[in-house]
């Protein structure tokens, strides 16, 4: 089988993103200045330089290894990013109380630039409005104009951030609605042809087949004549089944049709991460996991609550039903016993071998508490 090449949602150039990481940096040597020519005991000028070259440090790794466009990023970035950006605020602090100097403040915009490019834009706002009111009660009981100047540096900065990141990601969603919609159409056009021109030839195919039958007066003609029309036959099955894959709806119409029927049924449905998240290649095996999930759910599992998680490299779907018993998550789903002779089990072999198509694999465990937990993974970029 052909490995499926899965491309991440965005290109990420590792040399171009550690590079703009780092140039940041370089406005460490500001307070670094004033701190050699101002700070004069020992002990704090030494606690100075040391939590100075933390951030110098800290910073770049954090802002490009966490970034949320980075393919190589871990799947663990957004609690490493909470702790670097707890640790540079610390830092940003500690070093203006060493420094007695509202100036070192400014420092806070390294924290809050980490924190802009590791996480999702609503943790951000609620970030930001949660620094802003922090630097509104200082300022109200400690007011100073150094100390207004010294917040609202970095909050300005983080704010025109913000903004910057939520134009971007608004033209990355149009972009992509864009793109999805275009292949969709050329998938329909491509339907439409193959119907038309394959499916209308092997129809007068067979029919010339069955006259030739009908006809022929030589008995190994005649024998000749049905096997061409049981081919013929099959042919147009195939063409029909491609068809219907080829006409399938796109990622976001199965989850909004699933999310609409499983709320009919009664069942509440919380969805975690997006669907845009999902790499385009492995955009048909996740809609056919939903749907199929979907109809498994609604006959047999007898739930009450379902749980959908989206992330670039997996599917993730979780009931509270009953689950499949005696279930061994080590069992082949091809050919085991259990599940090619359980109600579910059609449904499961038909999203393990679409699964196995990309190169994914498809993980079945029961829940500890109650319920079932169905996870496809696919193929991401590797960092190499």
């Amino acid at each position: 089988m052909q490995t499926a090449k899965v491309k991440s949602p965005k290109d990420y150039n590792r040399v171009s993103g550690m590079i703009f990481s780092t140039i940041w940096v370089v406005f460490l040597v500001f307070p670094l200045y004033f701190a050699l020519k101002y700070v004069t005991v020992p002990w704090r000028l030494t606690t100075i330089l040391v939590l100075l070259a933390l951030v110098a440090i800290i910073f770049p790794l954090a802002s490009y290894r966490l970034n949320k466009q980075n393919p190589y990023r871990p799947k663990n970035s957004a609690a490493l990013s909470w702790v670097a950006t707890i640790l540079l605020i610390v830092f940003a602090l500690t070093i203006s109380v060493v420094a007695q100097s509202y100036d070192y403040l400014q420092i806070l915009i390294y924290p809050y630039a980490v924190f802009i490019h590791t996480q999702n834009i609503k943790t951000g706002i609620f970030f930001l409005g949660t620094n802003f009111l922090l630097a509104g009660l200082a300022l109200h009981k400690y007011w100073s104009i150094s100390l207004l100047v010294a917040l609202s540096w970095p909050m300005v900065m983080s704010a025109l951030i913000m903004l910057m990141h939520i134009a971007e990601s608004l033209s990355r969603i149009s972009t992509e609605n864009a793109h999805r919609i275009a292949i969709n159409e050329e998938r329909q056009r491509i339907a439409r042809d193959i119907h038309d021109l394959l499916g209308h030839s092997l129809t007068v195919i067979s029919l010339k087949a069955q006259l030739l039958e009908r006809l022929s007066n030589n008995p190994q003609l005649s024998k000749e004549a049905k096997e061409i029309q049981t081919l013929a036959r099959q042919g147009l099955t195939q063409v029909r089944q491609t068809v219907t894959e080829l006409k399938a709806p796109s990622l976001a119409e199965t989850l909004k049709k699933s999310i609409s029927v499983l709320e009919t049924a009664g069942i509440k449905i919380k969805i975690i991460g997006s669907y845009m998240d999902i790499p385009q290649a492995s955009e048909p095996v996740a809609a056919w996991t939903i749907k199929e999930s979907t109809t498994n759910i609604l006959r047999h599992a007898h739930a009450k609550n379902v749980k959908i998680i989206f992330c670039r490299d997996s599917l993730k779907i979780i009931d509270d039903g009953i689950g499949i018993p005696n279930l061994d998550s080590s069992q082949d789903l091809f050919n085991d016993h259990l599940l090619s002779t359980s109600k579910t089990g059609n449904g499961l072999i038909g999203i393990a071998a679409r699964a196995a198509a990309i190169n994914a694999n498809l993980h079945l465990a029961n829940e500890s508490s109650k319920g079932l937990s169905l996870e496809v993974t696919w193929p991401t970029l590797k960092e190499v």
